[in-house]
């Protein structure tokens, strides 16, 4: 399940057709290029393009919008139904998959001083901090924070990510799992963890894979699209590389994810062929955490459908994960990358 909150939405939020020559104020977010070719055919009436650098190749939404229009889609409420979104048997599988994500930090290294952009509820950095780390939550907002402090007391920081708020070398590790697609300037920001990492720690980074066969064959319908909240759509080449640049030695990889993939694939499959959009993944919540209260009572025919498609989906989903993640083809891309002691 996206735990970056997808939207429900009746019409695909993308792509129209823009040319090659970008407006001053869109330039590449990762190398400040003006010059990208759209990703995708047009698709009218919508008002955001995906354009790929042809210098650095990164994915990027455009319009690209500030600061304060970000801040806008992140919304009390928008927090409000990131806690327990679904049904207990769904949140186990969540919480499954943070442990494991717990469990490959410990082996990466020793108990030591954590930093989470991004940390939701709270539930990785509880997990670490059982194990003996010294955890730093940051969230956005005092809505996102509150079950975050909750579980951790006072050690959540509420606020946008701002590299200066902690001291050059303050951290062991530093997780972004699927936020660093939320930022609007990725290279920044990678450069930014080169900084609050000391040599030999490292980091944990999860994104959307915008290269991955789900991506390929749903192309706009992509569940794990969710313009225009993901400013920028990365690739695992375009990470190593920014990795690299930055002084980081990329060391495990994975592109398969228990919690995204399979579902990934149902999903966004029914979304090109039922609207509304992420119609299925609406009817997986609690009803208080729902963009669509009554689902069931507003689309009867496409909720049955969703259903019985989940049913019949499921294995093959499963299967196809599977070939994608050999096939370095998954939907999400989890990277653990050291910095150099050099």
């Amino acid at each position: 399940m996206n735990a970056c909150g997808v939207a429900l939405r009746d019409a695909s939020p993308v792509i129209r057709l823009a040319g090659a020559d970008l407006m001053p104020d869109s330039r590449c977010p990762g190398c400040q290029a003006t010059t990208a070719d759209p990703v995708w055919p047009t698709r009218e009436p919508q008002e955001f393009t995906l354009h790929r650098c042809r210098h650095c190749r990164l994915v990027f939404t455009v319009p690209q919008l500030s600061q304060d229009e970000l801040r806008a889609l992140y919304t009390a409420p928008y927090y409000e139904k990131r806690t327990l979104r679904f049904g207990a048997l769904i949140e186990r599988a969540v919480s499954w998959s943070r442990r494991r994500l717990a469990d490959t930090i410990c082996r990466l290294g020793p108990p030591g001083r954590v930093l989470e952009i991004g940390c939701g509820r709270g539930e990785i950095l509880r997990m670490l901090r059982q194990r003996g780390w010294t955890v730093t939550g940051l969230e956005l907002n005092e809505a996102a924070a509150r079950r975050a402090r909750d579980l951790l007391g006072s050690d959540v920081v509420v606020g946008p990510y701002q590299p200066d708020r902690f001291p050059a070398g303050a951290f062991d590790a530093v997780i972004l799992w699927h936020v660093l697609e939320h930022l609007v300037n990725p290279s920044r920001v990678i450069a930014d963890l080169a900084r609050l990492v000391r040599p030999g720690g490292f980091v944990a980074i999860a994104v959307p894979n915008i290269e991955s066969w789900q991506a390929a064959v749903t192309r706009e319908h992509w569940l794990h699209l969710d313009v225009p909240r993901h400013t920028v759509h990365f690739s695992e080449a375009w990470l190593r590389t920014a990795l690299k640049a930055a002084g980081f030695r990329v060391g495990e990889v994975n592109q398969f994810s228990f919690e995204f993939s399979a579902f990934g694939w149902i999903q966004s499959l029914l979304n090109c062929w039922i609207t509304p959009q992420n119609l299925l993944y609406e009817m997986l919540k609690r009803p208080s955490a729902r963009y669509l209260p009554k689902p069931f009572r507003t689309y009867p025919v496409q909720s049955v459908v969703s259903a019985v498609a989940l049913g019949l989906l499921l294995v093959p989903a499963c299967l196809l994960t599977a070939v994608e993640a050999l096939a370095r083809r998954g939907a999400t891309i989890e990277l653990f990358a050291c910095k150099e002691t050099r």
